[in-house]
């Protein structure tokens, strides 16, 4: 995880309700009902594909994934951090617009173009951005 909280209670986004919200959840970890995860039936009755997210926090949720699921590009962002003496960041918008940052969005891009991360990948267990805000809190 980056360290960032993601709005995780409303499913559908305030500032553009045709969008979802990947982050959405009401409990602290991943829990599945019957077997399966909740998002697979949301997923499958509406017919949802990467493009109905909210491509910013579509890819914060696979940037976080990755890097925290794949050795390979875990490596590859600690060497970014290494070359450009910069913290990587998971956030779509790079911080203060620097343009160091589009290297690493287009890395993640290119990840992504191999395999995106829906919400109905998500493990059984895996904390969720709820889990992370009551960290942060308490």
């Amino acid at each position: 995880m980056t360290g960032w909280v993601h709005k995780y209670d409303t499913i559908l986004l305030e500032k553009n309700p045709d969008v979802y919200n990947p982050y959405y959840t009401k409990t602290l970890y991943m829990e599945y009902k019957d077997g399966k995860n909740p998002w697979k039936s949301i997923i499958d009755d509406k017919g949802l594909t990467k493009d109905d997210f909210d491509t910013g926090l579509l890819y914060s949720l696979n940037c976080d994934w990755y890097l925290k699921n794949d050795t390979d590009k875990a490596d590859w962002a600690r060497q970014w951090e290494l070359d450009n003496l910069k913290p990587f960041t998971c956030i779509y918008e790079a911080p203060d617009h620097d343009p160091t940052y589009d290297s690493l969005v287009s890395k993640v891009e290119e990840w992504m173009a191999e395999e995106t991360i829906l919400p109905d990948s998500i493990p059984k267990d895996e904390p969720t951005q709820k889990c992370l805000h009551f960290t942060f809190i308490f």
